[in-house]
């Protein structure tokens, strides 16, 4: 194939344009703005983690030199632990469609890094609004460590003391808790 000079400097225009143009995506600052106004700016790719964001940044073209603010309903406290944490993972791969993995036979429990283990030792209320966090920007590995604590925290206690621990009202009368019990034998024989 022979190309006319001319033709050569447009394909090299656009490969030029798409470049700077990708680099620009990849490399702009993205401004989150907390539900009480507090403001953090992050690289692209840590704002990314979000899935909610993410898609927001795909209906939005930002032009060179201009900031694009992502205005979010969770508070300053909150979006800053998430921060902390997306940028600690910037360099992860992305999630994985844990229903094909499944089915692929490929499926991983999430795994827990030490720093995550440290990251997450945190108060049952900042737990809490982080997990509610991560589940609204749909950021999906940082749900699937909190949902791992979480599973951890309960793993071989009896309800009473789950209860306990998360401050769950016990509506149950003796007579339904008993019931209950009794339908449930076969687990509780399983776990000694």
């Amino acid at each position: 194939l022979f190309y006319k000079s001319n033709e050569i400097a447009d394909i090299r225009t656009v490969i030029g344009i798409w470049t700077i143009s990708s680099l620009f995506r990849t490399m702009s600052v993205i401004v989150l703005k907390s539900s009480d106004d507090q403001v953090f700016s992050v690289e692209r790719a840590i704002a990314e983690k979000s899935k909610m964001i993410r898609d927001m940044l795909d209906l939005t073209e930002a032009e060179e030199g201009k900031e694009i603010v992502a205005p979010l309903d969770v508070k300053g406290a909150t979006l800053k632990k998430v921060v902390e944490w997306t940028t600690q993972h910037k360099d992860d791969p992305a999630p994985v469609d844990d229903l094909k993995e499944k089915e692929l036979g490929k499926w991983k429990k999430p795994e827990l890094s030490q720093w995550d283990e440290d990251f997450l030792q945190l108060e049952q209320a900042e737990l809490y609004d982080l997990l509610l966090a991560a589940n609204y920007l749909e950021i999906k590995d940082l749900l699937d460590v909190i949902c791992k604590t979480v599973a951890l925290m309960i793993q071989d206690k009896s309800a009473e003391e789950i209860r306990e621990k998360f401050d769950v009202k016990n509506d149950f009368s003796k007579a339904e808790e008993e019931k209950i019990k009794k339908e449930n034998e076969w687990c509780a024989d399983k776990k000694k």
